[in-house]
């Protein structure tokens, strides 16, 4: 190998180690801006998290822990009771009903409504 190839390949390995050295310098560049905009509304973030963790514990909690639970479960207890004996196919029935009723009207209403 002479002189001059490996001139020109030290000047080809310059040439490659400059445009690394500006790719990193531009992703530092990105990595700095980055950080410089997103830790403040991170941590203005989870200031307000934290400040909404306390109101709930000082509010949200012991009102949970004030709850009558036997009187909690009785009530629901009675909704299960009521949505149990709901008469499905009568509920049925008066839906069928209704929409017989109906379609009359809103053919009616097609036709001269609107």
């Amino acid at each position: 190998m002479g002189n001059e190839e490996l001139v020109s390949l030290m000047k080809r390995q310059l040439r490659v180690q400059k445009i690394h050295m500006i790719l990193t310098a531009i992703i530092l560049a990105v990595l700095a801006v980055s950080a410089v905009v997103i830790v403040p509304k991170t941590v203005n973030t989870i200031t307000k998290v934290d400040k909404s963790l306390d109101t709930l514990n000082s509010t949200v909690l012991p009102a949970v822990s004030k709850l009558d639970m036997a009187e909690l479960n009785g009530t629901v207890s009675d909704l299960k009771t009521a949505i149990n004996g709901i008469d499905i196919d009568s509920l049925n029935d008066a839906i069928k009903n209704l929409d017989v009723t109906l379609k009359p009207l809103a053919q009616f209403m097609e036709k001269f409504g609107s």
